[in-house]
């Protein structure tokens, strides 16, 4: 009787671009499949089943939350899974999964001692519609060692320290859509994004960041509305998302302590459409 092989994601590679730091238990795949299960007339089981329109998403999580910070089209997305060996160390064996992908930045969360992820959702596409859009295979990707590490820093909101934080999250808000099921296609080969809602979000201890009228109908805010800092516990190059416009709201929640949640949503500028502006 053959032995049976468990893998695990090894690393993960769009078009020349390493990513060395995935979190080896974030992949997760959805054959989105839009299905026709029908009985027809004068029957009464099933007799017809068709796939009507297939339109697959990966998401997996990274480390390193600056790897990607805008929406991006690539060529090859590959994924190599390895195999293990009963102790659970390194095995022979690889299988690869190859496809062409539009890379969408979903979110970065993390809570105070613990390390921030960012979670990565690929929209796969086709080449024309009809052919299958993965190829499987035995690729190995070379990796390098993964040294980044980010958690909660010290962020502001109105220029403001937001003491206290226990957790903070960077939300993209990116609407996306595909051309799948248009013309017949039954997988998509276009992937677009229709509009984002970009939201930085905070949950902190300490009640003195409760301003009046956030509790209220909240404050809009012309400049400075929200810094989102992420601390680098490898090296010294701290990461900020910021917003520049934006309503700040505040809900408050029981407890001992009680939680303070802050909600900045982004708002466009006169000249820029609103999105988190990256810096070191």
């Amino acid at each position: 009787m053959a032995d049976v092989k468990e893998y695990r994601l090894k690393a993960v590679k769009a078009d020349a671009v390493v990513y060395s730091s995935v979190r080896p238990d974030s992949f997760r795949m959805s054959r989105n499949a839009q299905e026709a299960v029908e009985a027809s007339a004068g029957r009464i089981n099933v007799d017809i089943i068709a796939t009507l329109t297939v339109e697959p998403i990966i998401e997996f999580d990274l480390f390193n939350i600056a790897q990607i910070t805008a929406p991006t089209e690539v060529a090859a997305l590959l994924f190599t899974l390895e195999a293990q060996d009963s102790g659970g160390y390194t095995g022979s064996g690889k299988i690869s999964v190859s496809a062409k992908a539009l890379l969408v930045p979903v979110r970065i969360s993390g809570s105070a001692g613990s390390p921030a992820m960012l979670t990565l959702r690929a929209y796969i596409l086709s080449s024309d519609g009809s052919t299958a859009p993965f190829t499987v295979g035995t690729t190995d990707i070379t990796i390098a060692t993964a040294d980044q590490i980010y958690t909660v820093g010290a962020s502001t909101v109105n220029s403001t320290a937001v003491e206290g934080i226990t957790s903070q999250a960077v939300d993209w808000g990116f609407n996306v859509a595909t051309d799948v099921g248009l013309s017949g296609y039954l997988y998509p080969t276009h992937a677009f994004i229709q509009s984002a809602a970009p939201v930085a979000t905070f949950s902190t201890r300490n009640a003195i960041n409760v301003v009046t009228a956030t509790v209220n109908a909240g404050t809009e805010l012309a400049a400075n509305a929200a810094a989102v800092i992420w601390d680098d516990k490898t090296g010294s190059t701290d990461k900020t998302f910021s917003l520049a416009k934006g309503l700040v709201t505040t809900d408050i929640s029981g407890g001992t302590p009680s939680t303070v949640e802050l909600k900045v949503t982004g708002q466009d500028s006169d000249t820029t459409d609103t999105t988190f502006v990256v810096a070191s």
